[in-house]
């Protein structure tokens, strides 16, 4: 299905211009009567047709506006690794539909100059692709006292033999991932301080890419919710 996000969701007529307009004409190359799904990225999403397109912008009918609710209530807490692993891992968590995304500095973190909106931009071309009704909030941060969320439960994977599946998982949920060197001791009792009820988890695999390991942390905790 072709979507597009829109903040005028509940305009009885919407007009579509800018990057969304560009990428659906040209890209997509729809025309008069073409089904589009409408989402605003919160939500709401609303089944409509292309009524004209025009050289600036097009515009879509009436359609009835849903609010969808999410899925799950899992957050995930990245150490960035380089540019095309993080422009993976953020594609990917969108898809699998993260609900937040922190991106905090650990030991052994490879990529250190992160672009706010070249990210966002990235979250919301995996948005349109995944059909995902929620765009996931992403917040840079430089210290664990910034994430402000009361979680029930907090895991973090860890090369390490003292890692176990711990106690059952409920949401909400933080699944704390490192860079392709791993956490340090130091960055793990770090989390302890933050998180004192946080658990370590070893996955039964080889050394993961930072996207791959995100799409198994998030297997490996919606199989235990």
């Amino acid at each position: 299905m072709i979507s597009v996000i829109v903040n005028n969701i509940d305009d009885e007529e919407i007009v579509v211009d800018g990057e969304s307009f560009t990428h659906l004409r040209s890209a997509l190359r729809v025309k008069a009567g073409d089904s589009v799904l409408a989402i605003n990225g919160s939500g709401k999403k609303r089944l409509t047709v292309v009524l004209e397109v025009g050289k600036k912008n097009l515009s879509l009918g009436e359609g009835q506006v849903e609010q969808c609710s999410r899925l799950s209530a899992i957050d995930i807490l990245l150490s960035p690794p380089k540019r095309d692993a993080l422009n993976d891992s953020l594609r990917m968590a969108c898809e699998l539909g993260v609900r937040n995304i922190y991106l905090f500095p650990t030991e052994y973190t490879q990529n250190k100059k992160l672009d706010l909106q070249r990210m966002n931009k990235v979250l919301h071309s995996a948005v349109i692709q995944s059909n995902n009704l929620f765009v996931p909030k992403l917040y840079i941060i430089s210290s664990l006292s910034e994430i402000e969320a009361d979680y029930h439960s907090v895991r973090a994977f860890h090369l390490s033999k003292e890692g176990c599946e711990g106690s059952p998982l409920k949401e909400d949920l933080l699944l704390a991932i490192g860079p392709e060197g791993g956490f340090s001791d130091g960055d793990i009792s770090s989390f302890k301080e933050t998180f004192p009820d946080l658990e370590t988890v070893m996955l039964k695999t080889p050394i993961l890419r930072t996207p791959t390991a995100l799409c198994a942390a998030f297997s490996w905790a919606l199989s235990r919710i």
